[in-house]
C-alpha cells in the first residue's frame, strides 16, 4: 500500500484550500506546522535505536524525532494527504537550512516575537534556495510547493492549508522537539535523516492493513475524536501490528494534572481503570511535563500517554 491521491490531484485539491474553497472540505485536510505534543517528554520511553516506528502524524515531527533517536524504518500512516510532501519540504530544510533559518521559513504565529505574525513564512526566496535539495529528495514534493508557491503568498498557504489554531508558541515547539533544542540537535538529525528509510501512507488508521509487524507505534492523540468502541477496533487492530515485546502510544493526554486525577476521571479516556477494562489489563501510564509546563516552565503541569506493551505469548 503506498501514497493514495495521485499529485495532480493533490495540488488541486491544496489549491481549492488556498482559495477558501470547501466544497470537499475535510477536517483532517489540514496539516499540522508542528507537533501539538511534548514528543521530548515521552520519547525515551520508547526504544527506537534500529528498531521500526508505525506513526500518525501530518506535521512529520514523529518521524523527525525517532530519526534523531536512530529509528532506521518509518512507516507514516495519516488520513492528511500533504503529509508525505510536507515532511519532504522539512527535510529539505534541514539538509539545507541552519536551526535558526528553518524556525524562520515555518513558524507563523507568535513569531518573532509574541502577538506577532511572521509574515515571511514559506518565503519564496528561502523556497528557491532549497529546491534543488527537495526536487533530490522527491520531484512530486518539489512540484507539489512550487506549484502553490507560484500561486500564493506563503502567508496565504500558511493560513488555509495548514492548522494555524493548534500552532504552539515557538519557545514551546523547540523544547517539544529534540531536534529544535539546540543547533548540535538540528545538527545531528542532519546526519541521520539520509540514513532513515521513511515510507508514507495516506489512509485512515481505522482501516489500516499493512503485512508486517513493527517495533513500535505511535497513536498521537486520535483517540480524542474517536467514540471509546471504535477506538478500540483501532487499538486491537494495531495492537496485532505489534510484534512481540513491541510497544504503542496508546494515546497522548493533555493537561492530565498529576496522575492521581487520571484514576477517577469523567472523561473515559483519561480514567486508567476504565481504559484497562476497555482496552488491554496492560494499558499503562506515563507523566511528563506538558506543553502549558513548558510555557511557564512548572513541571507540576503535565501531560501523560496511555501506553501498551506486547508480551509474548507463551
Amino acid at each position: 500500500m503506498a501514497d493514495g491521491m495521485n499529485i495532480d490531484d493533490k495540488i488541486k485539491l491544496a489549491i481549492n484550500l488556498c482559495n477558501r474553497d470547501r466544497t470537499n472540505f475535510y477536517q483532517f485536510n489540514y496539516l499540522y506546522p508542528f507537533t501539538t505534543e511534548n514528543i521530548g517528554g515521552y520519547i525515551d520511553k520508547f526504544d527506537l535505536n534500529g528498531k521500526n516506528l508505525l506513526t500518525v502524524g501530518s506535521s512529520g515531527d514523529q518521524a523527525l524525532n525517532a530519526i534523531l533517536r536512530d529509528c532506521k524504518t518509518i512507516t507514516v500512516y495519516d488520513v492528511c494527504p500533504f503529509t508525505k510532501e510536507y515532511f519532504n519540504l522539512k527535510k529539505a530544510l534541514i539538509l539545507c537550512l541552519t536551526r535558526e533559518s528553518f524556525l524562520k521559513f515555518l513558524c507563523y504565529q507568535n513569531y518573532p516575537m509574541w502577538l506577532l505574525k511572521n509574515r515571511n513564512v514559506l518565503n519564496l526566496k528561502t523556497f528557491d534556495y532549497v529546491y534543488g535539495c527537495l526536487a533530490n529528495i522527491d520531484l512530486e514534493s518539489s512540484y507539489f510547493w512550487s506549484e502553490l508557491l507560484t500561486r500564493f503568498r506563503g502567508i496565504e498557504i500558511r493560513r488555509n492549508l495548514f492548522n494555524v489554531a493548534d500552532e504552539r508558541n515557538p519557545k514551546v515547539i523547540q523544547l517539544m522537539n529534540r531536534y529544535l533544542v539546540s543547533d548540535a540537535a538540528f545538527n545531528a538529525l542532519r546526519d541521520r535523516i539520509d540514513e532513515a528509510m521513511v515510507e508514507f501512507i495516506n489512509g485512515d488508521i481505522l482501516n489500516i492493513n499493512l503485512d508486517k509487524k513493527f517495533d513500535n507505534i505511535f497513536l498521537s492523540n486520535i483517540a480524542a475524536y474517536l467514540n471509546p468502541n471504535v477506538f478500540k477496533e483501532a487499538f486491537i487492530a494495531c495492537a496485532d501490528l505489534l510484534k512481540d515485546d513491541g510497544q504503542m502510544l496508546v494515546s497522548y493526554l493533555y493537561d492530565t494534572d498529576y496522575d492521581e486525577g487520571l484514576l477517577d476521571s469523567q472523561n473515559d479516556l483519561y480514567n486508567i481503570r476504565k481504559m484497562r477494562t476497555l482496552l488491554s489489563s496492560e494499558i499503562g501510564y506515563e507523566y511528563f511535563i506538558g506543553n502549558n509546563g513548558l510555557a511557564v516552565n512548572d513541571q507540576r503541569m503535565t501531560d501523560g500517554i496511555l501506553t501498551y506493551k506486547k508480551v509474548k505469548k507463551i
